[in-house]
């Protein structure tokens, strides 16, 4: 057991490069670029801020002592040291005029660092059990995988650079769109999850990008718990919190947004279809990137054309379609990522006019996902 130095602590050096990697991506975007290091007692805990996002990661300590100290250090010089250092045991003493001195089994560093008063930390309503959420790490993460693509970058629509989460009738419901794709994905009650009653808000997809590094490597049985007040989201999973600004705007009537009488139906092999996709997709224009979908007699025929350079491709499968002769067109990018998110063999279309929306739809026990996607006129 070692012998411990005022204000000095020993913890180990993977778990610390753990948390400083996690968190010095928040400190790289905010102007307060360093990482809040507090000791308290058994733990230690690493904050970083944006001010719009702020996470913190606990780590129980090895030995029990009475440190007791607070200083912000530079994130990117302490990442790139630990990054760079063995898995083994370091001690970590905060020497006068806030220099830190890390040891390691053959050498040191001292790392100049800044009072720990002049740290922002955001300010938390309370937040209630009826905004509250738990669910698996599994389902956190395919939530994620499965709406943020269809996010906007459009900073003067900020309803449409989010995730929309809301309780409806005791089922979760996650929404994202960018005017020409919308997804919509429900996780029902009956999986388990914990839903409060009082849910609704748009979530920044900006945030759920730096949460989902940090959730990547998690246990999949792991929960993570979702609070909501008025201004912020915090999460709360394996040591974590993670604080992040609401968008505070109003999403679109999605239910009034997505077709309730396609009738044209039709099933294609998911496989095929992406690389017949990506090959005549070549041959597209530039500008619109328009891939048409010609379905009739169980057969789909894909088409593109540039008529500025006078070129142009065309690729027939077979499907499945319950319909007479049919064409629409979309923007290909669009196709393609909807079929990259998909956890089946087939993909099941449904379609009303070539100038409507077309959805697919994934059901199984876990989730119900429903893909529109505009059609390219």
């Amino acid at each position: 057991k070692p012998i411990f130095i005022m204000n000095s602590i020993v913890i180990n050096s993977k778990q610390l490069s753990a948390a400083v990697k996690a968190l010095a991506p928040i400190a790289a975007k905010g102007y307060f670029t360093d990482i809040l290091l507090e000791v308290e007692s058994n733990t230690a805990t690493i904050t970083a801020t944006s001010l719009d996002v702020t996470a913190k990661k606990t780590i129980e300590l090895p030995f029990a002592n009475s440190a007791n100290f607070a200083t912000a250090v530079p994130s990117q010089l302490l990442n790139d040291l630990l990054q760079k250092l063995p898995d083994q045991q370091l001690t970590v003493e905060l020497l006068e005029n806030d220099i830190l001195k890390i040891t390691w089994a053959n050498g040191s560093a001292k790392l100049s660092c800044t009072e720990s008063g002049n740290f922002p930390s955001p300010p938390i309503d309370e937040i209630t059990t009826d905004s509250l959420i738990v669910l698996k790490a599994a389902d956190f993460k395919t939530v994620i995988n499965k709406t943020l693509w269809a996010t906007s970058n459009d900073e003067l629509r900020p309803a449409f650079t989010g995730v929309y989460i809301k309780n409806e009738n005791n089922n979760l419901i996650f929404c994202a769109t960018d005017a020409t794709k919308l997804i919509k994905l429900t996780i029902p009650s009956n999986i388990g999850a914990n839903i409060g009653s009082n849910i609704e808000a748009i979530i920044p997809s900006a945030a759920i990008k730096i949460l989902r590094a940090i959730i990547a490597d998690s246990d999949s049985g792991e929960t993570i718990t979702l609070g909501l007040d008025e201004k912020n989201a915090v999460f709360t999973f394996e040591g974590f919190i993670f604080i992040c600004r609401l968008i505070d705007a109003k999403f679109p009537p999605y239910k009034s947004i997505i077709p309730t009488n396609n009738d044209k139906l039709a099933a294609i092999d998911i496989a095929p279809l992406k690389s017949a996709l990506r090959r005549v997709s070549i041959f597209s224009n530039s500008n619109s990137l328009g891939v048409a979908l010609e379905l009739s007699n169980n057969e789909i025929k894909l088409t593109a054309q540039d008529i500025d350079f006078q070129r142009e491709a065309a690729e027939t499968m077979t499907c499945e379609f319950d319909s007479s002769e049919f064409i629409i067109k979309f923007n290909y990018k669009n196709v393609l990522a909807a079929l990259d998110i998909l956890n089946s063999d087939i993909c099941n279309f449904s379609f009303s006019e070539p100038n409507r929306a077309a959805l697919i739809a994934e059901n199984n026990n876990n989730y119900n996902l429903t893909i529109l996607l505009m059609p390219i006129i």
